[in-house]
């Protein structure tokens, strides 16, 4: 049934006939109008044709070019550019129907061309696209590169060759490509160059616009493919663009988005047309794009893909492929090995970390050299050697958790850890070196290692100023006892910072568990809920300053009142809101679960002959403010929460294909580029022959072998096997 079917059967039952409807809709919007005092307004006046037009329009449609020169020769006043309700002409229509002998005879009969082009480019017409270029061309020399502000379809920022980018001709962007014409990329939302700020100032919301159009032009595969060398970097470097832009125009976001996934779109699809791991390696192995020494780094493009985020890059098969080949080294079967067999092999390495560092130094050219300097020994010797730091760690805690005296601690465990630090800092020393500062600085977890290892040097410092103070102490430190000791003395600071370093060294091993299929997933989804429980807790921290002001203004002049009551008990004031700091803490353990019930009952002191005296109104004032901040706090924020970490964690869950390799995979990256095979403290080891070869200007990295086939030549044959994939290219 029709869509005004049932509306209409209805109107006939009561008698009342469409048109009686419309004019009914038509007196009741005016009735409206008058009655809320604006003036009624009519609707637009659309062109409409004469019947002669009309007669125009249906033989130029026919295709009927020998009625139609007839028909015009017997109407010579005939307006030929008259234009329908849609403001198309006659032009309009022939272009549209693709009719190239009706555009010749209506060009030829002096019929205005306006912006039929861009129609042309529209329906994908070659030869109808160059005969109306080379009409256009010899009135208006720059038409194929402007848009058509008159046009009724299409905005002015709309040129042929962004149309024809846009809806990905190929043919016909070849064509314009030939004659010289390309598409310019648009400044980065950042850029406050001259031309910006004045396209920001005179334009507005036609730049946003203009911006989208030429991205969406500039991003099609089909237009990529025929003026880049570098279709996969062109992908980046544009996502990167339209990310930035879309934070600084959020009104457009959904449409970058949808760009922004077309575009990883294709290049997983050029990645799948590798057909070799040879020829996967070739396209990682590009180094262009990257900033600073690079000639050392293994893939190159995969570092710049972790650099942007190209998470679907990252994670594609073909690449994982590659990269697992890269970790694995020497040591292929690692991959195929069960758990236990691996456990094995972990656990001897314990007791052989010093043999392996000395041998990989001594003999690098040896087969089992070649073995244990493979990407995943790197990382089981670093994990391992890991794990022995947070052992000793555990054991100055246990064995200094009962010492009563002031000074620094001599367990003798202490002097490893300052050896363990000591090479943590030569660690991150090479990494920032290798890798080059802003990568290096890019990373949050070497931030983590940067406070971690901060930490434990002012640990050392203290301890040294603890035993400073102690010098010449003929009590060693035994008198005053720890009761005595002011709040800031050095060995409580020690004790603190030690206790802090602590955690972050266990913490740490989060870092390795990114490895394991079973632990990585969950690793990465509570970083992810963490990051979200910290944009929460920016909302708790102002409702809670909204509380705590009020609270601290009514409370705090009761501070330190008592109250004598008549048995003889006395009743002090609760300090949960007598000061500021106070009522911060008392409303976030609130959050957490923890209150006491006298925390909001105001205790007036007695009066002078001993009577009690209540100040009922502020206890209730204060005790609703109180209730309110619960409900507000522990019903609705509390389960928004749990309702954010929720979708959170299921998110990260149902991708964990791609979150967790892609996190995996800057843990690849980190043993394949970065870490030393030798790791702390047993680095130390190698430092003589180290030193030798920075004596004989030996390379400590060296130079990547560059692969046999030449990246033009492998990006020519994917970039023909995507054509052939794309089948409508065939019939273009």
């Amino acid at each position: 049934m029709p869509p005004r079917a049932p509306q209409r059967l209805l109107h006939a039952l009561a008698g009342v006939t469409d048109t009686e409807d419309e004019v009914h809709i038509v007196a009741s919007s005016k009735s409206l109008a008058q009655q809320s005092g604006e003036h009624f307004l009519y609707p637009a006046l659309l062109p409409e044709l004469e019947p002669d037009e009309v007669r125009y329009f249906e033989l130029v449609e026919a295709a009927d070019i020998t009625n139609l020169q007839a028909f015009l020769a017997s109407h010579a006043s005939l307006n030929k550019d008259c234009v329908n309700c849609q403001g198309y002409t006659a032009l309009h229509v022939a272009v549209r129907r693709k009719d190239l002998s009706m555009v010749k005879f209506l060009v030829q009969n002096g019929v205005r061309l306006n912006d039929v082009l861009l129609h042309a480019v529209e329906t994908g017409d070659v030869p109808l696209t160059e005969f109306l270029v080379a009409e256009l061309s010899k009135t208006d020399p720059q038409c194929e590169k402007r848009g058509y502000p008159h046009s009724a379809t299409y905005t002015a920022d709309v040129s042929p060759i962004i149309l024809a980018a846009q809806m990905g001709h190929w043919t016909l962007i070849h064509f314009f490509v030939k004659r010289g014409l390309e598409v310019e990329a648009p400044h980065t939302a950042s850029c406050l160059c001259k031309t910006c700020i004045k396209v920001m100032r005179v334009e507005g919301v036609n730049a946003s616009t203009r911006n989208l159009n030429t991205y969406k032009a500039i991003c099609n595969p089909h237009y990529m493919l025929q003026v880049s060398g570098d279709p996969i970097l062109d992908s980046f470097l544009y996502a990167q663009g339209m990310a930035g832009t879309s934070h600084a125009e959020e009104e457009f976001r959904r449409e970058y988005d949808q760009e922004i996934a077309k575009l990883r779109t294709f290049t997983c699809a050029l990645l799948d047309q590798c057909r070799t791991v040879e020829e996967t390696r070739v396209l990682l192995e590009r180094p262009a794009g990257l900033e600073g020494r690079v000639a050392h780094l293994a893939f190159p493009r995969v570092i710049l893909a972790l650099q942007y985020n190209e998470r679907e890059f990252v994670t594609h098969g073909h690449v994982q492929q590659v990269l697992r080949i890269e970790w694995e080294g020497e040591f292929k079967a690692w991959n195929r090995l069960a758990f236990p067999v691996k456990l094995v092999h972990f656990l001897i390495r314990f007791f052989t970390l010093p043999v392996v560092v000395i041998w990989v130094k001594l003999m690098p050219q040896s087969v089992m050299a070649k073995h244990w300097s493979s990407p995943v020994n790197k990382y089981m010797n670093h994990f391992a050697a890991r794990l022995m730091f947070v052992f000793f760690v555990y054991m100055q805690i246990c064995l200094d958790k009962a010492r009563a005296s002031r000074g620094a601690p001599h367990t003798g465990v202490e002097w490893l850890i300052v050896i363990w630090v000591m090479g943590f800092v030569f660690e991150e020393i090479v990494h920032c070196y290798t890798i080059g500062a802003s990568r290096y600085f890019s990373s949050m977890w070497h931030w983590y290692d940067i406070t971690m290892i901060s930490l434990f040097l002012l640990t050392f410092i203290f301890w040294i100023v603890a035993w400073a103070e102690l010098l010449g102490d003929p009590s060693r430190g035994t008198v005053p006892p720890r009761k005595d000791w002011p709040s800031m003395d050095s060995t409580l600071i020690h004790e603190a910072l030690f206790a802090v370093s602590s955690v972050m060294s266990v913490f740490k091993l989060m870092f390795y568990f990114q490895e394991s299929a079973k632990l990585g997933p969950l690793q990465v989804s509570i970083s992810s809920m963490m990051i979200e429980i910290v944009r929460f807790f920016f909302i708790c921290i102002c409702i809670m300053l909204a509380f705590a002001f009020g609270l601290t203004r009514m409370y705090e002049p009761y501070k330190g009142m008592k109250r004598t009551e008549p048995d003889g008990e006395e009743v002090k004031q609760s300090p949960a809101f007598t000061s500021f700091g106070n009522s911060m803490k008392t409303l976030f353990l609130r959050m957490l679960g923890v209150a006491s019930d006298d925390q909001a009952d105001v205790v007036v002191a007695n009066a002078e002959d001993g009577s009690i005296n209540e100040h009922r109104f502020t206890e209730v004032v204060g005790s609703t403010m109180y209730s309110v901040y619960q409900v507000l706090m522990l019903i609705a924020m509390l389960n928004s929460l749990i309702a954010i970490v929720t979708g959170t964690f299921q998110k990260i869950i149902d991708n964990a294909e791609v979150h967790w390799k892609f996190y995996r995979t800057r843990l690849w990256m980190h043993y394949i580029n970065e870490a030393l095979v030798a790791p702390s403290p047993f680095l130390f080891f190698q430092m003589p022959l180290l030193i030798m070869d920075l004596v004989k200007k030996r390379r400590y990295w060296p130079l990547r072998n560059q692969p046999v086939d030449s990246y033009s030549d492998v990006v020519n044959k994917v970039v023909q096997r995507y054509l052939c994939h794309e089948r409508v290219i065939l019939y273009d």
